[in-house]
């Protein structure tokens, strides 16, 4: 991972796991999007923008967990969109 992300400028980005670290393993690509969602979180809170304040969640970037030993592998997400009352979408983002 280490060897990938050497000239990497951010973490922040729209480039995949597997786009950035393209010689890696996926134990390695597992840990790696750990850390971005991580990084992610860290910097929608420093800049000011809370998680829960777009419409599409990162339930990872909101602290959600698997119940399984290799946590949550693939990006999971609720869209806010689809939910067409606005005091129940309030709530969910809650």
């Amino acid at each position: 991972m280490v060897r990938d992300l050497d000239g990497a400028t951010t973490l922040i980005s729209d480039l995949t796991d597997q786009q950035m670290c393209p010689r890696s393993t996926v134990a390695v690509l597992r840990i790696l999007g750990r850390v971005r969602t991580a990084v992610r979180a860290g910097h929608a809170q420093h800049t000011g923008t809370a998680p829960a304040q777009d419409d599409l969640l990162d339930l990872r970037a909101l602290g959600q967990r698997s119940r399984s030993p290799a946590g949550i592998r693939q990006p999971k997400t609720v869209d806010l969109r689809s939910i067409q009352q606005p005091w129940l979408r309030g709530l969910v983002r809650t």
